[in-house]
């Protein structure tokens, strides 16, 4: 998933960070990790891949793949201090790490089934074509647009 805006401007505004402030976009989340195939005697069993961390902050993480052999589990989710990590899986793809404040989640790891893509990050300050001045003298993390 894609993280969320920090600041969604719906008119234009001056913003200001002050020294010691910060405006930092969510981070995307961690793809999910390829699906995973065994064959044992002739046999063939799948297995889920992991599922992706949540970005930062408070990004959910994703649920693993589920397959005959074993399911996948669940990444975890994000938190204040960064993105969550991928979960494990056995005999499969590992998911992909959250992204922190302002990037994009990991790509899950491939398998016999390639892993997932990250979700790209927020913005720190989404301006919507609105005249938007902004004075940085602190910490912006994340893109503008």
């Amino acid at each position: 998933n894609t993280g969320g805006d920090a600041v969604y401007c719906r008119a234009p505004i001056n913003i200001v960070v002050n020294a010691g402030g910060e405006i930092k976009a969510g981070g995307g989340g961690g793809g999910g990790g390829g699906r995973g195939r065994i064959n044992q005697a002739g046999e063939i069993f799948l297995y889920g891949g992991g599922g992706g961390g949540g970005g930062a902050p408070n990004g959910a993480g994703g649920a693993g793949g589920g397959g005959d052999g074993g399911d996948g589990a669940s990444g975890a989710a994000g938190t204040l201090s960064g993105g969550g990590t991928g979960g494990l899986a056995p005999f499969a793809g590992k998911g992909g790490a959250g992204g922190t404040f302002g990037a994009s989640g990991a790509v899950g790891v491939s398998s016999n089934q390639a892993g997932g893509p990250g979700g790209g990050a927020g913005y720190a300050i989404r301006k919507n074509g609105n005249a938007v001045t902004v004075t940085n003298n602190g910490v912006i993390a994340g893109a503008q647009a």
